[in-house]
């Protein structure tokens, strides 16, 4: 995986991370359950995990005959999909 990642300052990820607690509070109220898991940009998984070190592998699954590296931020699982860009996220 090539990815070309710049360094990205604590208060900016800090930010990022806000972002995504403020989505699964939302995410309750809306729907009155917890969401089930957490879909992040290969360039943020790299952040949170290689420099932030706050992310790291914990379990892998086979899906579709190919192995899916689960992590966990917040308590939920959580995995890096190619197609979202740049730092974006979505719950699920």
């Amino acid at each position: 995986m090539d990815l070309e990642i710049e360094s990205y300052e604590w208060e900016e990820i800090h930010k990022i991370l806000g972002k995504i607690n403020n989505q699964i509070e939302a995410f309750r109220g809306m729907y009155h359950r917890k969401p089930k898991f957490i879909i992040i940009s290969e360039k943020l998984e790299y952040i949170l995990r290689n420099q932030m070190e706050l992310m790291y592998q914990n379990e892998m699954i086979i899906l579709n005959d190919e192995a899916l590296d689960l992590h966990r931020i917040f308590g939920f699982s959580c995995f890096s999909s190619p197609a979202l860009s740049n730092l974006d996220f979505e719950i699920r």
